[in-house]
């Protein structure tokens, strides 16, 4: 049924929001300033909150991250730290 419909919506359901492009744009310029070796971005919610995977942590990347998105704390972006505690406001 769902593949079915898929003719009548096309990918307008599978469009980014403006906070996924926010985030999306900020790797890829922390990744041009090649501060992101050993991370890989996984999942990108409609939020704006980016789940990764590395080997270990990377300072680097997490400042790099919090510095193009304009946070205070280079965690508050992750998806970990919205349960974690991390003030974030």
């Amino acid at each position: 049924m769902i593949a079915g419909l898929m003719p009548l919506f096309g990918c307008a359901a599978f469009q980014n929001t403006a906070a996924q492009d926010r985030t999306w744009s900020a790797w890829y310029a922390c990744r041009a300033e090649n501060r992101t070796t050993g991370v890989q971005l996984v999942r990108v919610d409609p939020y704006g909150y980016y789940t990764l995977q590395a080997n270990y942590y990377r300072p680097q990347f997490s400042e790099c991250m919090a510095e193009k998105l304009g946070l205070e704390n280079p965690n508050c972006a992750i998806t970990r730290s919205r349960t974690s505690g991390a003030r974030c406001g």
